[in-house]
């Protein structure tokens, strides 16, 4: 993992994460303490970061090992949650201040959990794109969490983007 200073383009840190291959990576949104990574050995790490006394100072806080296959993506929800797909099928839903255990597993999508995005007007909505050709619409506050399911798509969804109001599959925008 390198951490770069952009305003001095120049890097400020690099630092070994894994023994395998980094697949995702995911900052914490609202103070930016933390950064998330996983990859090809089914775990992610927590690090905090601090961002202005010593840009650069990198502390590892959690190891996250509930999935069982290659961690694909991953996001913030806010400061305490973090959630996380892969190809396992699954999205874990992580308290970053507990043990390391997840929260909640989220198992509708028959097949690999390629990407996800959190929902920036309210934390607690997630889409998912799987090898299934599916995006699903998580809330995650109710007991059936799965809320909607949009299946027109022929082919693995790579990539899901929430946008004000709307939110965005592939190429296609969704009112």
């Amino acid at each position: 993992m390198t951490l770069w200073d952009l305003k001095k383009k120049k890097q400020v840190t690099e630092r070994g994460v894994s023994t395998s291959i980094l697949t995702t990576c995911a900052l914490e949104q609202v103070n930016t303490r933390f950064l998330a990574c996983g990859g090809l050995e089914a775990r992610i790490c927590i690090f905090s970061i601090n961002r202005k006394e010593e840009l650069g100072k990198i502390t590892k806080v959690k190891d996250f090992t509930d999935h069982t296959g290659m961690i694909t993506c991953c996001g913030f929800l806010n400061e305490t949650y973090m959630i996380s797909g892969s190809n396992d099928a699954t999205l874990l839903l992580w308290d970053i201040s507990k043990t390391g255990r997840s929260v909640r597993q989220f198992v509708d999508h028959e097949s690999e959990v390629a990407c996800l995005d959190v929902c920036e007007e309210d934390g607690n909505i997630i889409a998912s794109g799987s090898g299934d050709t599916t995006v699903r619409v998580w809330d995650i506050r109710v007991k059936e969490p799965c809320c909607r399911i949009f299946d027109e798509s022929k082919h693995l969804i790579n990539s899901v983007k929430f946008m004000p109001g709307r939110f965005v599959k592939g190429n296609n925008l969704v009112p």
